[in-house]
């Protein structure tokens, strides 16, 4: 749920005043101008970088529902050894910490051989596994697009390793690289022995990993282990108990998900506009043709600013300044995105190219000298950039 609190439209009052008259062209790194700029501002989250060679998912409660078939297992059991069971609420609010925390927070009082009750409900879930448990909705087309971009998967859970295993065969096939679960000798989270572990299989280093997960324990997982750590909102606990436990950065659907894992693969595909444009400080009583395709304008109580096609430019303007080009990022970016502008800006920069941006709804437009469009776009092309 990384929703739009606000927007604040940011009208740079005369883009030739940095630094004195200096054209735009001419900016330093540090002066690099936008025209326009939407601030997006997530409310209580905080953002992170996107780019990661592998990901790290938790089970239960993060790619697959198995809730019903855990608390129907459960309550097998229990019902066996003269207990009252459990609904499925209280079920969620057990789960996490393994099999035997699971069983021993659902019987409530003691259980007199309490390793042979265990060993009868791994039995009973092993076979009783697949009888509700789905994926959620999107979860295998992600984790086949995570594949296809070259992103690494492994999933850790604190359940027993063959149950792990085999829910990952059943459900995922080959689209998960590793599957890890209770039993390997290794300390179960929240210590990060078992993430750790999956990463050093999937040769990736920790810092290029991601984890996510649905609990606290996936939180205390991931920091035990120093990974980044992404919380989804549709598992065991609720947003406000996954803030609560320290969450940072949550999501609320699968599609959002991946749009946040896999956001440069969108955002490297630039789109060049066969336009010449023009800049311009119009007064309030210049008509604008608000029918052309491109117009940009942004009013405050100093001015009035127009980014428009050149052959679109009103009679009467107060200043003007034509022979620009522009480009976009071609697609649909999400709001919850984050320094797709600023790496292209700072890869122009670096090439000794000044721009200025306009960012809209849907996504971002570059403007450049029209005599530095062919550096500019052989720059972003060596950064691995695709133009169109």
């Amino acid at each position: 749920m990384v929703s739009l609190k606000k927007w604040d439209l940011t009208v740079y009052d005369d883009y030739k005043r940095v630094g004195g008259s200096s054209p735009v062209s001419s900016f330093s790194p540090s002066q690099t101008r936008g025209l326009f700029l939407l601030q997006k501002s997530l409310k209580g989250r905080r953002r992170m970088k996107m780019k990661y060679q592998a990901v790290i998912f938790d089970l239960d409660g993060t790619l697959l529902d198995t809730l019903d078939d855990l608390t129907n297992s459960m309550n097998e059991i229990l019902r066996r050894y003269g207990r009252k069971g459990r609904t499925r609420e209280e079920a969620a609010a057990f789960l996490g910490n393994g099999s035997a925390v699971y069983l021993k927070l659902a019987a409530g009082e003691p259980l007199e051989d309490f390793e042979t009750c265990l060993e009868e409900y791994k039995a009973y879930y092993k076979e009783h596994m697949e009888i509700k448990t789905k994926p959620f909705d999107g979860v295998l087309q992600l984790l086949r697009d995570l594949r296809q971009a070259g992103v690494k998967t492994a999933v850790v859970s604190n359940k027993f390793d063959g149950a792990v295993k085999g829910l990952c065969e059943k459900y995922f096939g080959d689209a998960v690289d590793l599957a890890l679960g209770e039993g390997n000798g290794l300390r179960p989270k929240p210590a990060g022995d078992m993430v750790e572990a999956a990463a050093e299989q999937l040769q990736v280093s920790l810092k290029d990993c991601l984890y996510v997960g649905d609990t606290e324990v996936d939180l205390a997982t991931a920091k035990a282990a120093g990974m980044d750590c992404v919380s989804v909102t549709w598992g065991f606990r609720t947003e406000e108990q996954l803030k609560e436990a320290g969450a940072t950065y949550l999501v609320d659907s699968v599609a959002e998900l991946e749009q946040y894992l896999l956001a440069e693969k969108v955002a490297e595909r630039l789109e060049v506009l066969p336009y010449a444009f023009s800049v311009c400080r119009i007064s309030d009583e210049v008509k604008v043709d608000w029918t052309q395709p491109f117009c940009f304008a942004a009013k405050t109580d100093r001015e009035f600013s127009l980014v428009c096609l050149t052959e679109h430019v009103p009679e009467e303007t107060l200043e003007r300044e034509d022979g620009w080009r522009a480009f976009r990022v071609a697609g649909t970016l999400e709001f919850s995105l984050i320094g797709i502008l600023s790496r292209i800006s700072g890869v122009l920069a670096e090439a000794g190219v000044g721009i200025f941006a306009v960012s809209t709804y849907q996504t971002d437009y570059i403007l450049l000298k029209g005599y530095q469009l062919e550096k500019g776009l052989e720059a972003l092309r060596k950064a691995g950039y695709m133009i169109d």
